[in-house]
């Protein structure tokens, strides 16, 4: 018990238990709306995956198109002038991509000044 901060309840005190321990995962979000503009804009995709710290993709994954109301997505085109494809798995996917890159690039820096 943490007799620093003990909490009671109607005078007894409460010995909650220890959470687990906190996995050391990432978890990379995106989501996609018909525009910027927080007040205009409807969501067309939610997107999470989940990875290891070295960016390693660790199976957990939730990709969700989403039709807006009043808004039909076959007459809808918010990608126009975009290269590429512009899906949230995508963007992750670039994300995971960047931060596997500046990895390589803090663990070579490390190893330098280690020498």
């Amino acid at each position: 018990m943490n007799t620093q901060h003990d909490i009671t309840v109607g005078g007894q005190t409460l010995d909650p238990p220890t959470p687990p321990r906190k996995p050391h995962k990432l978890l990379w979000i995106d989501l996609e709306t018909t525009a910027l503009s927080r007040t205009e804009a409807k969501i067309l995709e939610i997107g999470m995956i989940v990875t290891n710290l070295d960016g390693t993709e660790d199976g957990d994954r939730f990709i969700l198109p989403v039709r807006p109301d009043h808004v039909s997505l076959y007459d809808l085109d918010p990608y126009q002038g975009h290269t590429g494809t512009h899906r949230v798995e995508d963007c992750i996917h670039r994300d995971i991509n960047d931060y596997a890159a500046y990895l390589d690039i803090m663990r070579a820096g490390h190893q330098g000044t280690q020498s």
